[in-house]
């Protein structure tokens, strides 16, 4: 699973998305059962790296509404046919469409996002999380690459490569990357106050 986050290497949010996500938070905490909120939430935890974070907020919207992902397309779906420019409309797709188990489509909507922000790391990460599942391990390699050419030390993405070198039997491969995802991680407990403001935030520990 994928996680990040910056300071000593690690990746660094930019400003925009870490004010977004303050007011995103906050709405939650003022609408707890609210699926949208709790949804453009997760999808700031989506494209900051705090995936961990994000899976365990999409399985809320889960239970508060288990329809939410065919509302989430044809809204996105919508709104990117408005406003095809913005890069953030075909990523929430993506996501509604992952979820409503349309995978090829929802791949294309992360391709969609690159057509816009061509290094957009986790949109590159999700398309190899993709073709992971499909057993397409080249695939799952070559863009995790690209992403880390990007940024070297994306937790996340060194583990779908360990992963992929786990499942093409390159054991040593797959250890080397592993280490190095638990030590972007712990070094990202220790950013999360810098990035994020109070340490003592409970949706921060």
């Amino acid at each position: 699973m994928f996680v990040s986050s910056l300071v000593f290497g690690v990746y660094y949010p930019p400003d925009w998305a870490v004010a977004e996500y303050h007011a995103l938070y906050r709405q939650v905490q003022e609408t707890p059962n609210s699926a949208t909120a709790n949804f453009e939430l997760a999808m700031n935890y989506a494209y900051t790296g705090r995936v961990l974070k994000g899976l365990d907020t999409l399985k809320k919207v889960d239970a508060l509404d288990p329809d939410f992902s065919g509302k989430i397309v044809a809204y996105y779906q919508a709104k990117r046919k408005a406003d095809p420019a913005v890069w953030q409309h075909a990523f929430k797709l993506g996501f509604g469409l992952y979820f409503d188990g349309k995978k090829e489509a929802a791949e294309a909507a992360f391709h969609a996002v690159l057509d816009l922000e061509p290094e957009h790391v986790w949109a590159m990460g999700y398309i190899g999380l993709i073709r992971g599942e499909a057993k397409d391990y080249d695939a799952v390699l070559d863009w995790c690459q690209q992403a880390l050419d990007i940024h070297y030390d994306l937790a996340a993405i060194h583990f779908l490569i360990a992963e992929a070198y786990a499942a093409k039997d390159k054991g040593f491969r797959a250890f080397s990357h592993r280490a190095r995802a638990a030590s972007l991680l712990a070094e990202e407990k220790l950013a999360k106050s810098h990035i994020y403001g109070d340490p003592d935030t409970p949706d921060d520990e």
